[in-house]
């Protein structure tokens, strides 16, 4: 089966949903599957409803049983976070909702059997899901020892199946959008393969994948020195060998010079030849530029091989604040469009 990147996953459901199907996306634990639905939902206007169907009963999808008015027939509560026609009105804001049915594999067989009328019929008993409400699902690879029930073949065949795959580009792109701090990224430049490092027979309590990588930066930043405590934060979040190596490269990123004293003196700074410091200069570089400091940051960022001065670029150009503009920018652009533009 083709593994598609988060942002082809991305244009792959909205193409699906827009066919009024539903899309089931599968992938590793962690590599953000849920965080892609909020970002369509965001897209489109959409308030994100996030059903876990693992810890889900079936009368959370089928209502609960009550007697109907005149106390001769049983009838179905229809559950409060699902929007139905003819009971709830869009919310102000948005123009609809997304429904995720996350973890759908991992779900007991009553679970699925009573999502599958949901997504086959889009009714709640007797009640119709609101027009507005469009729906997808989400879960892991029964290869990764993850809790995944099989799924019976009519369920199967009502969904289309997408397995998504990490792309550090396409995570650096979304790291830079989300101020991730500049050390773990150019850390995962320099050690893309750490990004996601997931071994279902792994005997650490826990591992690194872009999940673990983004609460390990929301920690860390504005913490300029690490003591063993935060050796230890960062062994628990990315995995004991990966925090070692990154608390390591904490220190290469720990010996560059500040902004400051880049902006003040830009024709004294040195770039070394390790590449290690060249992968930190560069997103430094690119994290930090703005309209105010773009001239001594160029300065410097010509001192880098033309490789590095491509990602520093690609990180300001995406920042813009003022920098996409201004002149030096547009001059570089235009001497190295090709490399810019095909990297």
């Amino acid at each position: 089966m083709i593994s598609l990147s988060p942002k082809k996953a991305r244009e792959a459901i909205i193409k699906i949903l827009r066919a009024n199907r539903f899309a089931m996306l599968i992938g590793s634990p962690g590599i953000g599957k849920s965080f892609l639905a909020q970002q369509i939902a965001d897209s489109f206007k959409l308030l994100l409803i996030d059903l876990r169907l693992s810890q889900s009963d079936p009368t959370d999808l089928n209502g609960f049983a009550m007697l109907s008015q005149n106390q001769e027939r049983m009838a179905f509560k229809p559950p409060e976070d699902i929007p139905l026609e003819g009971l709830d009105t869009v919310p102000a804001g948005y123009k609809g909702w997304l429904i995720l049915f996350d973890e759908l594999n991992s779900a007991p067989p009553s679970v699925q059997a009573a999502a599958y009328k949901v997504i086959l019929d889009r009714k709640i008993g007797a009640r119709k899901i609101h027009p507005a409400a469009v729906m997808m699902g989400a879960g892991n690879l029964d290869t990764d020892r993850a809790i995944v029930n099989r799924m019976g073949t009519a369920l199967q065949s009502r969904m289309v199946h997408l397995q998504l795959q990490v792309s550090n580009d396409d995570w650096q792109e979304w790291a830079m959008d989300n101020d991730v701090d500049f050390r773990v990224r150019s850390f995962l430049r320099f050690r893309p393969e750490l990004l996601h490092k997931f071994d279902p027979n792994h005997a650490d309590v826990t591992y690194p994948c872009p999940r673990t990588w983004h609460m390990l930066s929301d920690i860390i930043k504005g913490t300029e020195e690490f003591d063993v405590g935060d050796l230890a934060i960062m062994q628990g979040t990315v995995g004991e060998g990966t925090g070692i190596e990154f608390n390591g490269y904490t220190k290469v990123c720990g010996s560059l010079p500040t902004i400051e004293q880049m902006e003040n003196d830009p024709n004294s700074v040195m770039i070394p030849d390790e590449v290690s410091h060249q992968y930190a200069f560069a997103t430094l570089i690119g994290y930090s530029m703005n309209k105010n400091n773009v001239s001594p940051l160029m300065l410097i960022n010509a001192k880098l091989p033309l490789e590095f001065q491509v990602i520093a670029m690609k990180d300001a150009y995406q920042r813009g604040e003022g920098v996409k503009d201004h002149h030096l920018v547009r001059q570089w652009i235009s001497t190295n469009a090709k490399k810019f533009f095909d990297s």
